[in-house]
């Protein structure tokens, strides 16, 4: 993903605040932080959703893909895959974009040996649905392999955590509540 560092760095900046600061609000260290707006490291969706929450800005502001402050049609030929920076999971943004909207919806592309990294728990819920392939998860400690078909529907407070165990690409698409405290 283009300029996600540079984009971070300059809402944190816009705040006032430094990288302890930003830490202290996101539960990240000021050394992760200092690096992943240097480029150097990679974070997930669900981290950076974390981060973006903070600052003030849905995380659909990181993903370059000129959208508009109101869309509620997008048409197949307009969805770039995006990519966070070191990882091997590709995304493509589904979700409208308009005053209040609530839910973010990604198509996901999981190479194999993909793993989430680390256990997360935030605010909102989340629904998965399997359209290719075999994906094992893990939500507050119980284990699934889900396939083809296959949904998934929890709130997001509960621990959670996924992982391609395969040698296939696995599909899917995601829906997940934004919820501002």
């Amino acid at each position: 993903m283009d300029g996600l560092g540079k984009k971070i760095r300059e809402l944190r900046e816009r705040h006032g605040w430094t990288l302890q600061e930003l830490g202290r609000r996101t539960g990240f260290s000021p050394s992760f932080l200092s690096q992943l707006e240097r480029g150097q490291c990679s974070i997930s969706i669900t981290s950076l959703d974390r981060i973006a929450k903070e600052l003030g800005v849905q995380i659909g502001y990181f993903f370059p893909h000129g959208r508009t402050n109101w869309r509620i049609i997008t048409r197949r030929e307009e969805r770039q895959p995006m990519r966070v920076e070191g990882s091997l999971l590709s995304f493509e943004w589904l979700a409208g974009d308009f005053q209040g909207r609530t839910l973010d919806a990604f198509l996901v592309r999981m190479k194999p040996g993909e793993i989430q990294d680390g256990t997360y728990r935030h605010d909102g819920e989340e629904f998965g649905y399997i359209l290719e392939g075999r994906l094992t998860v893990w939500v507050d400690g119980r284990e699934e392999e889900l396939g083809p078909g296959d949904v998934l529907h929890f709130p997001s407070t509960l621990p959670h955590a996924w992982e391609n165990r395969t040698d296939r690409d696995v599909v899917s698409i995601w829906i997940t509540t934004q919820r501002f405290t």
